[in-house]
């Protein structure tokens, strides 16, 4: 990790490379090591329940502290559509194909709530290796939070499938509407809950810090906020979406609650919490690469591994595309098909399949076979999608724009926004920090004016200078730097990047 920072190697993710060691270091311990020296049970009989409580909430809430929320939000229909919706497609394209396979030989043949059961828990695009991958390589606002949104979203909708499936094994024929009815119920009752958890804990938060006499103990101030982000997570653990619920808390928190607390705790908590983050993330990744060589007694079945992934990218295909088609007649800004592809390339499955599956395994009947098969998508997932993912952005010559986030006079028409500040920021912020929060935005306003004034006097003297001389681009670079000025200034983001492919 330390060479692909120093080297600035953005076409290797870290999240391949730690995989990578892992695997190393598990083919180490099962074959370098004599059994004498070591039980290998020690380290390969990780509890799921590690994951779920301790590495994964670091990981999204971090990606909710730190989150764009006009990006997530602003796209939240898109998210909602493709997690709920082409998840269930995804499973049941998985689950019946596998089922079909097994019938005819093809494969092994699993029983057919075994094979739904799997194909809910195989079809969850995982937000671990997304954020990965996404951030070391960096793609446009739009297509980093459908697919990390979607990841988000669809753990809640990969979880209820599973367990609503479970329950048809000991269900008859007149009892499978009504369970069908129960598991649409249940995911309403689980999103709907955990949105309502986080809010309660993110309005607790901001009212402790802006009411509480902290400011003066930094140290205090931190604990008290990585606690209270946690223990939301656990409250919803039992039977919410703990995933939905921190990465919200996250949302509010560094909203509402940052504000109010001191400038010290406010400046630690950002490099605290990434790193936090990185950590229970370069464990996660070590220890599924570990996994591949150190497990003892695995079972592996290479055409059920083979019809998985194909199945997964099927899946994945069936989901994308018809929705985005469904999308783009009420979106404003298109889903294009470049954007289709990437994100039907991105379907990475990572460690809370893993997690899952171990916990499937434990079962007895093929769960063996189940575990070594997510055991070998995720693989597959992360070193071929997730390390082509950079070719393919080369190629397709997608690529984060430089260009600023809708600006703050775009912003102060929306509802929500309205609703914030004349509300929710009154109630939860204190009055002086607010103060000066409505400060520096009146002065950014002003900034915001004053470019545009300067930009629409550059362009009517490059318009009459134009009438009344031949074009010249020397005489166009003058002007320019006569009005410090710039040639995006002039001709807009659209028309460089229109030249620039040309060149």
């Amino acid at each position: 990790m330390y060479f692909l920072h120093r080297f600035h190697i953005a076409w290797f993710p870290e999240s391949i490379g730690v995989l990578c060691i892992g695997v190393i270091v598990g083919v180490i311990a099962k074959y370098a090591i004599p059994s004498t020296w070591i039980h290998h049970q020690v380290f390969t009989q990780l509890d799921p329940g590690i994951f779920f409580s301790l590495l994964l909430p670091a990981i999204i809430f971090d990606a909710g502290f730190t989150m764009d929320k006009s990006g997530f939000f602003g796209n939240i229909g898109g998210i909602i559509l493709y997690a709920v919706f082409g998840t269930f497609i995804s499973s049941v394209v998985v689950g019946c194909g596998l089922y079909i396979l097994g019938y005819y030989g093809l494969s092994l043949q699993l029983t057919l709530i075994e094979c739904m059961m799997f194909g809910s828990l195989i079809s969850a695009v995982d937000p671990v290796a997304t954020l990965a991958i996404f951030c070391a390589l960096g793609v446009p606002t739009t297509l980093h939070y459908l697919v990390f949104g979607e990841s988000i979203v669809n753990d809640a909708v990969a979880i209820v499938l599973y367990e609503t499936f479970e329950k048809f094994k000991d269900a008859t024929k007149d009892d499978l509407l009504i369970v069908t009815l129960k598991g649409a119920a249940q995911f309403c009752y689980v999103s709907i809950g955990s949105v309502l958890v986080a809010i309660i804990f993110g309005v607790i938060a901001a009212l402790i810090f802006k009411y509480g006499a902290l400011r003066h103990s930094p140290k205090l101030e931190m604990s008290i906020f990585f606690v209270l982000a946690y223990f939301s997570y656990l409250v919803s653990l039992p039977y919410l979406s703990g995933i939905m619920t921190i990465l919200i808390s996250g949302v509010l928190m560094s909203h509402y609650s940052v504000p109010n607390l001191s400038e010290q705790s406010s400046n630690a908590l950002l490099s605290t919490s990434n790193s936090l983050a990185m950590i229970c993330e370069t464990f996660t990744f070590l220890y599924v690469g570990f996994a591949l060589f150190a497990f003892d007694n695995n079972k592996w079945h290479i055409p059920l591994i083979c019809f998985t992934i194909l199945l997964c990218l099927l899946g994945r295909f069936l989901n994308i595309v018809p929705l985005s088609g469904i999308l783009n007649m009420y979106r404003t800004g298109k889903i294009s098909f470049k954007f289709q592809f990437v994100m039907w390339f991105a379907g990475l499955r990572g460690a809370i399949a893993f997690a899952l599956s171990m916990q499937l395994k434990s079962h007895g009947g093929n769960g063996e076979y189940i575990f070594t098969t997510t055991l070998a998508t995720v693989f597959f997932t992360i070193l071929v999608l997730g390390g082509g993912t950079f070719p393919l952005l080369k190629v397709m010559k997608i690529k984060k724009p430089e260009i600023a986030p809708p600006t703050i006079l775009d912003k102060q028409d929306h509802w929500l926004v309205k609703l914030d500040k004349k509300y929710f920021q009154k109630f939860l912020i204190r009055k002086e920090v607010l103060e000066k929060m409505n400060e520096e935005e009146s002065k950014k306003i002003q900034e915001y004016h004053a470019k545009k004034e300067e930009e629409s006097k550059m362009r009517h003297e490059f318009d009459e200078y134009n009438e009344h001389h031949p074009h010249n681009e020397s005489d166009e670079i003058e002007l320019l730097a006569y009005n410090n000025g710039s040639i995006q200034d002039l001709h807009g983001d659209d028309v460089i990047e229109e030249q620039r492919e040309k060149i």
